[in-house]
């Protein structure tokens, strides 16, 4: 084998590559070959003079590209830095609004315990007044971290109705206007195509507000309804008496279609009975309603449904056509102070005051009201619902006195259906009651 191997002569040839290493930390390493010296060679005859400028350019572009990248490389770092200081801050100043918060939620149930031991160590009074102090105690701990969570929220609900009382009417209800057509009170509906054909051919004639649709429930109108029968100078006097004695200056005012007044102001909170509130007040020429949105869905079987309330009060600039006496008139409710702009309302709350009124329900009745929408009307062991009593059925009587139902040649299939109305009276069971309304 080593006779053989020493017996073929091949020729070597001088193709190869050297490679130098240096110490350190950087290694720099050359790769030579006689092709790549063929190839300098060939471009330094083709390009003699423009090589070198050549290579000058692709190294400035080297350089740049170098700047480029150690001032991104800085810029990250700084923003590094940056958002570092900025987070640390927010947890710093996170962790002292917690502090401050965990501070007032001590103080508050320091104060909520101590309202509990005065009340327990209250002696005395009637069996009446130590059975309410016995019960308020039993729904003060009952109801502790109910009622300490809404004080320490308070300050946020504050801020709130703050910002709502900074807008104005318009910027309040534009989200729940509906364009009225053909110059009634009904609304536009587009609920398929064929509405929308229909649609085509009405005529928007005004506008309505509809507080179910509305974001908060803290706007509210008192509707002042004047004798339609009195002449239209004796209207305009009363008017104007109701403005100048009756009202307040900050509140939103619209003369109603046979001159009666719309006053919008701020609910503030008060519980009324209803949304809307019917004859709260009977003068001798004029009746006082009251509209707000206390609730927001129909109640059917006696259960809260998802399905809205109609709850809509017409607004200005609409204006609508009636007959009277065989004759047709165009009547038109218009503003009468800056109505759209009007912000900072006065209270609902301040204004019966001032007319010695008080129609607010009870915390008590507001909360099983609110339960009987959530869970239903209590229902007795037998099957049977408590009975209205006399007081509630003459209310309802009187409520339907000089009721007026207009008969529009539209579909109803969105409003109130007559036939429960009418079946509610025939259900008193007080026959001398039922005859009034029958």
């Amino acid at each position: 084998m080593a006779l053989l191997e020493s017996s073929i002569d091949i020729a070597i040839q001088p193709n190869y590559r050297s490679i130098t290493l240096d110490k350190g930390t950087k290694r720099k390493y050359t790769c030579k070959s006689k092709t790549d010296e063929i190839t300098k060679a060939i471009n330094e005859q083709t390009n003699p003079q423009t090589n070198p400028q050549t290579n000058q350019q692709d190294n400035q572009q080297v350089n740049e590209q170098v700047k480029q990248d150690d001032n991104q490389q800085v810029k990250q770092e700084v923003n590094e830095q940056v958002n570092e200081q900025v987070n640390q801050q927010v947890n710093e100043k996170n962790n002292s609004k917690a502090a401050g918060v965990n501070a007032n939620r001590q103080i508050i149930e320091q104060r909520y315990n101590q309202h509990i031991s005065d009340l327990r160590n209250q002696y005395g009074g009637t069996d009446k007044e130590q059975d309410d102090r016995h019960y308020l105690i039993y729904r003060l701990e009952k109801n502790r971290e109910d009622n300490i969570f809404q004080e320490i929220m308070q300050p946020l609900v504050d801020l709130y109705m703050q910002e709502q009382d900074n807008k104005t009417i318009i910027e309040r209800v534009k989200d729940a206007m509906i364009n009225t057509v053909n110059y009634t009170k009904i609304g536009q509906q587009q609920d398929n195509e064929t509405d929308n054909l229909k649609a085509k051919k009405q005529q928007i004639t005004g506008r309505l507000v509809d507080l179910s649709l509305m974001k908060e429930d803290n706007l509210c109108v008192i509707d002042f309804d004047i004798n339609k029968k009195l002449p239209i100078e004796e209207i305009d006097k009363i008017r104007q008496s109701i403005i100048d004695n009756m009202l307040p200056a900050n509140v939103g005012l619209v003369k109603t279609a046979h001159g009666g007044i719309h006053a919008y102001c701020n609910r503030n909170n008060y519980m009324l009975p209803s949304n809307r509130n019917i004859k709260v007040i009977t003068r001798d020429n004029f009746d006082i309603d009251i509209f707000a949105q206390m609730s927001r869905y129909k109640i059917e079987n006696g259960k809260e449904t998802n399905e809205l309330i109609q709850n809509r009060i017409v607004a200005p600039n609409t204006t609508i056509r009636e007959t009277k006496n065989n004759v047709r008139q165009i009547l038109k409710y218009e503003a009468i102070n800056d109505w759209a702009n009007a912000s900072h309302l006065a209270s609902l709350r301040q204004i019966l005051d001032q007319w010695n009124v008080d129609i607010e329900m009870s915390q008590q009745d507001y909360v099983q009201q609110q339960h009987d929408r959530n869970y239903g009307v209590q229902i007795n062991d037998d099957g049977t619902i408590d009975k209205m009593n006399d007081e509630l059925a003459l209310a309802c009587i009187d409520g339907l006195r000089d009721l007026d139902i207009h008969n529009y040649p539209q579909p109803l299939n969105k409003e109130v259906s007559l036939l429960s109305l009418f079946c509610g009276l025939y259900g008193i069971t007080n026959e001398t009651i039922r005859a009034q309304g029958i």
